[in-house]
């Protein structure tokens, strides 16, 4: 069987992440999609005034619930610590030790991906499934594809899929001058207000 998995901050989950879910489900159809959102981001700090990680959870499964395909995972909460994707990697593999693993990741990410911890075992593991973020972006993603393809055997798919204009930075900023984005998904929206994220 065919496993997709998401992760990520997702601080907060717009509808650009849910843009991009729909586009890995219509191209692919894997059998089974996990969107796993991280504990602690290994790259970065959470903004200030960010949600616990167990909001960012609940958030996500109020995101992607239209979706019943996909499959929204705490995996990475009972590990704790710092959330790097060839740990989680690691843990799905033994449960799920026959599927076939893809990886999917944004189109920045595929540009610095020798810089993530342990990428040769995820490009030994899984297949990345690549979706592009910005208009003009073809060409510096073929480039990187052909040369991890070429040097670290890298499998890369790149998924065509039509930007969406959202930004959880842009999106945070708005929250915190009391402004509704429209980027978010109103359930989502309104779990924020109703706990006063971002202020």
């Amino acid at each position: 069987m065919n496993l997709a998995v998401y992760g990520g901050s997702f601080n907060p989950p717009h509808l650009g992440h849910v843009h991009a879910a729909r586009a890995v489900l219509d191209a692919q159809q894997p059998d089974r999609f996990l969107v796993i959102p991280d504990y602690q981001p290994p790259h970065k700090d959470l903004t200030d005034g960010s949600p616990p990680p167990e909001a960012r959870l609940e958030m996500c499964r109020l995101a992607f619930r239209q979706f019943p395909e996909i499959s929204v995972s705490d995996l990475e909460f009972h590990r704790r610590g710092k959330s790097y994707t060839a740990d989680t990697v690691r843990l799905l593999r033994t449960h799920y030790p026959e599927d076939a693993f893809f990886l999917v990741i944004g189109a920045d990410m595929l540009l610095c991906f020798r810089q993530w911890f342990q990428y040769r075992y995820l490009l030994s593991e899984c297949t990345l499934l690549v979706l592009s973020r910005e208009d003009g972006e073809e060409r510096s993603l073929q480039q990187a594809s052909a040369l991890l393809t070429e040097e670290d055997n890298a499998k890369i798919t790149l998924i065509p899929c039509t930007p969406y204009p959202a930004s959880s930075t842009s999106i945070r900023s708005a929250l915190s001058r009391g402004e509704r984005p429209e980027a978010l998904d109103e359930e989502v929206y309104q779990y924020i207000l109703r706990h006063s994220y971002y202020r």
